[in-house]
């Protein structure tokens, strides 16, 4: 769906991507880092034009519930920014260089949980999938953030354990 994207700058160049981290149906999601100290990392959710024009409701309803949460509980996910730009990819096809733009991609910059998400921490850790004990610790932390959610009015539609990130220290 996306070109290969390793090391672009987006956002006039205020960020570079360096790796893949996930794809959707919708996009896909990668780390970046910001410019130009390079040494903070975000998370960047690419949507192409095309994508982003047919189901626009749904990124301004995504978009608007981001910036309702952010930064409302300490689990929510934090907003950076988003914004929307010309996405121009090269590649090189029999030798030649092709360029191609995809107008209107949208770009949804958020905080970097550098852990992964739970879905990797629960299914690939056995360990922890035999202590009922570090579950509940784990799943508490979910459970209060959804419940400061359904307080502000918002509703997870896609609670799941590949959208539950860990930060650095290890909660979520």
């Amino acid at each position: 769906m996306l070109p290969e994207m390793e090391g672009a700058y987006v956002c006039e160049g205020r960020y570079r991507i360096v790796r893949d981290l996930a794809e959707g149906s919708f996009g896909a999601v990668f780390k970046a880092t910001v410019l130009p100290e390079n040494t903070q990392s975000v998370a960047i959710k690419c949507i192409p034009g095309e994508i982003y024009r047919k189901h626009k409701f749904v990124f301004k309803n995504e978009i608007a519930m981001l910036e309702r949460a952010s930064g409302k509980h300490k689990s929510f996910l934090k907003l950076v920014e988003t914004f929307q730009e010309t996405l121009k990819t090269v590649t090189i096809v029999d030798g030649k260089e092709e360029i191609k733009e995809e107008a209107g991609t949208l770009f949804i910059v958020t905080e970097f949980c550098e852990r992964g998400d739970l879905f990797k921490l629960v299914f690939e850790t056995t360990k922890l999938r035999a202590n009922a004990q570090s579950l509940k610790d784990l799943f508490i932390p979910v459970l209060d953030a959804v419940q400061s959610l359904h307080d502000a009015g918002i509703f997870h539609c896609d609670l799941k354990p590949e959208n539950v990130y860990r930060r650095a220290d290890g909660t979520v």
